[in-house]
């Protein structure tokens, strides 16, 4: 339909890029990080560039999780550090 669509006018995402990439998350899963609302393939293409430069550099890149949530995660991991040096006879 192109620019004729009518859900063009009452839906602001619809007709804009999306990326979905899968990255290793800090508990060890792969997370599917989903992005849409870029007006242009370039510039979802640069974004996904960015994400998946940082993936490779080991930056996080869930700019969704709170700053709780992360810490949670490290202090758990730092935790499960401990305690695996504690555990060496």
């Amino acid at each position: 339909m192109g620019a004729g669509c009518p859900l063009l006018k009452s839906d602001g995402k619809h007709g804009t890029w999306t990326f979905a990439v899968d990255l290793k998350s800090l508990d060890g899963h792969r997370k599917t990080l989903r992005r849409s609302g870029f007006p242009t393939e370039r510039k979802a293409k640069d974004e996904l560039k960015k994400v998946t430069d940082r993936a490779r550099t080991s930056v996080k890149n869930d700019d969704r999780e709170t700053v709780a949530q992360y810490l949670r995660l490290v202090w758990d991991q730092r935790c499960r550090d401990r305690m695996a040096v504690r555990s060496v006879p």
